[in-house]
């Protein structure tokens, strides 16, 4: 396995939010990185996403992850927030940045 990438569905009672579902833990081992994995990833996910009726996929990133971000914003994902006290990591707090992106702008209108 040289990657991974993982949707979340919205809880099952939580009607005003069954349009959107959440990419997590899109990740590629170091060995791997550099040929276009985790693009590939995201935008299969995007599809499986769009096939099961989802308008939006939301995301977060650490603000340290520089080629992931780029990679989302390449994507035409979009910043609309950030958590200053996301992640603690190596002892360092990290702030964590939201993004999503409109994959059904119909089902959004």
């Amino acid at each position: 396995i040289c990657g991974t990438c993982q949707l979340w569905k919205p809880a099952a009672h939580n009607e005003a939010q069954a349009h959107i579902i959440n990419l997590t833990t899109n990740f590629v081992t170091p060995w791997a990185r550099g040929h276009g994995l985790a693009k590939m990833l995201v935008e299969k996910a995007e599809t499986v996403a769009r096939a099961e009726g989802f308008a939006v996929i939301n995301l977060e990133v650490r603000e340290t992850m520089e080629r992931a971000i780029e990679i989302y914003e390449s994507l035409g994902y979009e910043q609309f927030g950030a958590h200053p006290y996301s992640v603690r990591a190596d002892d360092k707090t990290l702030k964590g940045l939201y993004y999503y992106k409109v994959i059904d702008s119909k089902a959004v209108e």
